[in-house]
């Protein structure tokens, strides 16, 4: 495990050296520390969130886009031009602050895989630094994302077919396109982070980072899988630790509240409720910041060692010792 070791420890020591990183992590985290485990998890689970801009397939289920849907509105315009004038300002500022959060975890997840690769070739970086990599890399890591997700939307409505049809084939036919899709879809993932390399830390044009993104993975498509898995035991981990640091961080708020409560103090109650509400929330914004500062670093600390001495995969190491 050396030389996960090594990649994993570098990417500890510049999250926990270099703070300012956490303001990008924030918003970076957004995009989900998950990755490629994370495809797992949803296409599990039930949450029609995954796929790609689910507000907006949110906002279709309101039946807006319909034909009666637009009549409504119409009819609104018409007969109180005020009160749609106001819904159309607020839909407007919502989209507005939508597209600027938008904007502003691309170039987090491009200013923390620039600053990681800047760091551990022993270079100079600052936040302003950071900030303006991460602008000038915004477009491509935007329609790289945005690959990424496209194809894992087709793959899950792909696996949605066979569910909502009436075949007596459908169970079968569900197992096929989960055996060849989800792997298809987590190997794609390795491949978006490999290509984001190449584009931020390289300098590469979209379609020869892409290129350049699978050939990467084609040729280390093992060693891909390990550092998920480990990273995955990490989070995991981390998880676990979280949640006992919660659990004895509630016990004092939870005392301060019985004894309000006690003596009738609904006012100092909710004060000690909200205090609480508050540092959970802190806590969870910083350690989500952390986790990802932590992740992102180590996938860019494995990118550099590949393209720049190559690597070979523990499964392989230990089979070669054997023989």
């Amino acid at each position: 495990m050396t030389f996960y070791r090594h990649i994993i420890k570098k990417a500890w020591e510049i999250t926990w050296k270099f703070r300012f990183l956490w303001f990008f992590g924030l918003f970076a985290a957004l995009l989900g520390n998950g990755g490629e485990y994370e495809i797992i998890i949803k296409t599990f689970g039930d949450d029609q969130s995954a796929g790609l801009f689910p507000g907006l397939r949110t906002l279709a289920d309101t039946g807006i886009f319909t034909m009666q849907g637009l009549r409504n509105v119409a009819m609104t315009a018409a007969t109180d031009p005020v009160n749609f004038s106001v819904v159309i300002v607020i839909l407007l500022l919502t989209l507005a602050v939508g597209a600027f959060l938008v904007w502003l975890v691309i170039i987090s997840q491009a200013a923390l895989v620039n600053s990681s690769a800047k760091i551990i070739q022993n270079k100079k970086i600052a936040f302003r630094e950071a900030l303006q990599s991460g602008m000038n890399n915004f477009w491509p890591v935007f329609f790289l994302n945005l690959f990424n997700r496209l194809i894992f939307s087709g793959i899950f409505l792909l696996l949605l077919i066979p569910l909502v049809a009436s075949l007596s084939l459908a169970a079968p036919i569900y197992v096929i396109l989960f055996i060849i899709f989800i792997p298809a879809s987590i190997f794609i993932s390795f491949i978006i982070k490999y290509s984001i390399g190449y584009t931020v830390v390289k300098g590469q044009p979209l379609a020869i980072s892409l290129r350049n993104g699978w050939k990467l993975f084609k040729e280390n498509w093992l060693i891909s899988i390990e550092m998920a898995l480990l990273l995955a035991l990490i989070n995991l981990a981390l998880g676990l630790l979280a949640i006992f640091i919660v659990l004895v961080l509630a016990v004092p708020f939870l005392f301060l509240a019985a004894i309000f409560i006690k003596f009738g103090s609904v006012a100092g109650f909710w004060i000690v409720a909200l205090s609480g509400f508050g540092s959970f929330m802190v806590f969870l914004f910083l350690a989500g910041a952390i986790l990802a500062t932590f992740q992102v670093s180590a996938w860019t600390g494995l990118f550099l060692e590949l393209i720049n001495k190559g690597g070979t995969s523990k499964i392989v190491r230990m089979f070669g010792k054997s023989q």
